[in-house]
């Protein structure tokens, strides 16, 4: 029969393992997410500036933030006008 303490360590390293699981699935959400806003980027204004972008849309830490700056791509007039959504 298991101890309380052996029954506990175990439930905590499942609930770790799946909160692992969580994060490194969020973590590939946001680096994908990211990945689509260059490749947008790059296609509509083709410019060596976009990769300068990346270090900013990787300080976002928000998942949904990062998504509604992935559809702002399409409505931005210019790179500028993008660079002006990042701002706010």
């Amino acid at each position: 029969m298991q101890s309380m303490a052996e029954h506990y360590l175990e439930r905590g390293i499942a609930q770790g393992r799946q909160e692992g699981r969580q994060e490194g699935r969020q973590e590939g959400e946001k680096r994908g997410t990211i990945e689509s806003i260059l490749a947008l980027l790059d296609m509509r204004f083709e410019t060596d500036a976009v990769a300068a972008l990346r270090p900013v849309l990787e300080a976002i830490d928000d998942l949904q933030v990062l998504r509604e700056v992935l559809l702002e791509v399409p409505e931005s007039e210019n790179l500028e006008a993008f660079r002006r959504t990042l701002s706010r």
